[in-house]
């Protein structure tokens, strides 16, 4: 299942590398979005960065965040967060009328 915000929020969300011990790595952590008309990714390159939902007009939907991560012998790791971007709730209410047509 996906994680969850409203169209018109944000998110910090970060991301630790860890050794074969539990021991953090000391490794940059660089994040991408499969998707940036739904999400917007703010790299702050600390291991952290900011997630921005909808950036444009509409951008409802499902984006994956890729954190990767490059060791020292160039190989590099990825983890992952699906995040869905869902509408917030009403707060107007448009009518719209249709064809006018003659009485029958």
């Amino acid at each position: 299942m996906a994680f969850q915000i409203h169209d018109f929020e944000q998110v910090v969300i970060s991301a630790q590398a860890l050794d074969s011990e539990g021991n953090p790595a000391d490794v940059a952590i660089a994040f991408t979005s499969s998707d940036e008309t739904v999400i917007a990714v703010t790299d702050n390159g600390d291991g952290s960065a900011l997630l921005v939902a909808s950036p444009g007009e509409g951008g409802l939907g499902t984006s994956l965040i890729t954190a990767t991560v490059t060791n020292d012998d160039g190989t590099t790791l990825e983890g992952s967060l699906e995040v869905e971007v869902v509408a917030g709730d009403a707060i107007i209410v448009n009518i719209v009328p249709g064809e006018v047509t003659p009485k029958a």
